[in-house]
């Protein structure tokens, strides 16, 4: 705000309009008469004003926040007002999944309501509700005999198939966790996200087997075996606040990070999708994500918890258009949920579409995946205007 003066020459700030952005976002803060002012730039096509004067409302609370209690962490301070807060908590909280507990027990409620229903196809194999359930309860005694409980987190490296989805079950009815290691992962990653968990025991089957150091103990699961029943009094209780998973993050901002899930949190999600866009017990669920992903717990579990039928389809199937379009319309499937690189391979590979699917699709960024119709004519993506939070 001051001025220099180099002999008769006198120089003095003006302020200059670029008349755009040249970054997505671009805050600058100077001193202006002693006062702290700032401006900050954006671009239209991905934020509108309601959305950058929330934001610079939240980076005021933040700043007040920390005058207020300076020697506080900035990872404890609040951004959000009173009435957002309240907005998030309740006002956007539907009522329903107040019940959220647990989605075995929904899952046992079919078991016992539909036991022959088909559960789980995958490559022209089907179990039922009982088979599936017995499986899962073979493997939970396994485990429990070698001291895996409530506090337990175990690791699951297996391809995807039948056994994937009972050894899902079989870790959370022993009243563990599991946490995923894609064996089509790098073995570097899984070897930094077992060390990272602290894990000691692996479920696992085949050559997937040695994908993980030789420390941890194995334990193989099986689709099939003796029928034997397990009386639901020798089922350890799940509490909704104890751990059902742990993910782990892409790391592509630096080393990847595991993200822990409870069983609550889990339940309300399928709840939630569960009413909207709903899932009947007549339909088919083709599950085509890698458990390394959360979308795949909806695909696994939501039908599970609905009397519906998941087919699963092998990793080669979900990567190959051709083939997954072969089974999206061979299975009958009345659902789907898939990237938009998923839905451009069935589109490429001359998929017409089905009136009678939903298809649901999320998980990529918009402006990295050219739009083509249903035709197949590829053009130039059009400008999406939507949020980057």
């Amino acid at each position: 705000a001051g001025r220099l003066a180099f002999g008769p020459l006198e120089l003095g700030a003006v302020p200059i309009e670029t008349g755009g952005a040249q970054l997505d976002l671009a805050l600058t803060l100077g001193n202006v008469d002693g006062e702290l002012r700032g401006t900050l730039r954006y671009d239209l096509d991905l934020f509108d004003r309601t959305t950058v004067r929330r934001m610079s409302q939240h980076l005021l609370r933040l700043l007040e926040a920390g005058i207020t209690d300076p020697h506080r962490p900035i990872a404890e301070l609040g951004l959000l007002a009173t009435v957002e807060r309240h907005q998030l908590l309740r006002e956007w909280q539907p009522p329903s999944l107040a019940a959220a507990d647990c989605f075995l027990h929904r899952f046992d409620a079919w078991v016992a309501r539909a036991p022959q229903s088909v559960a789980l196809g995958c490559e022209g194999r089907e179990l039922s509700y009982r088979q599936l359930d017995r499986a899962a309860d073979r493997l939970a005694r396994q485990l429990r005999q070698r001291g895996v409980g409530r506090e337990s987190l175990v690791g699951v490296c297996l391809e995807r198939g039948s056994e994937m989805v009972i050894a899902l079950l079989g870790i959370l009815r022993a009243g563990a966790a599991y946490l995923p290691l894609d064996p089509s992962y790098p073995r570097e990653r899984l070897v930094l996200m077992a060390e990272d968990a602290g894990i000691s025991i692996l479920v696992t089957v085949g050559e997937a087997a040695a994908m993980l150091p030789a420390v941890l103990e194995r334990v193989w699961v099986q689709s099939e075996g003796e029928e034997e029943e397990v009386a639901t009094k020798d089922r350890p209780a799940i509490d909704p606040d104890q751990l059902a998973y742990v993910i782990y993050t892409s790391g592509s901002t630096g080393r990847p990070k595991g993200v822990q899930i409870g069983h609550r949190q889990l339940d309300n999600f399928l709840l939630a999708m569960a009413r909207e866009p709903g899932l009947d017990t007549e339909e088919r669920l083709l599950a085509v994500t890698s458990l390394s992903f959360d979308i795949a717990a909806l695909e696994l579990f939501l039908p599970l918890c609905r009397g519906a039928r998941v087919e699963l389809a092998a990793r080669a199937t979900a990567a190959d258009g051709a083939r997954l379009r072969a089974v999206l319309e061979s299975s009958g499937a009345t659902a789907m949920q898939g990237t938009p690189a998923t839905w451009q391979l069935l589109l490429a590979a001359d998929w017409h579409g089905n009136r009678r699917l939903k298809a649901l699709c999320g998980g990529e960024d918009p402006e990295l995946v050219p739009l083509t119709t249903m035709a197949g004519k590829r053009h130039a993506p059009s400008r999406v205007r939507y949020l980057r939070m």
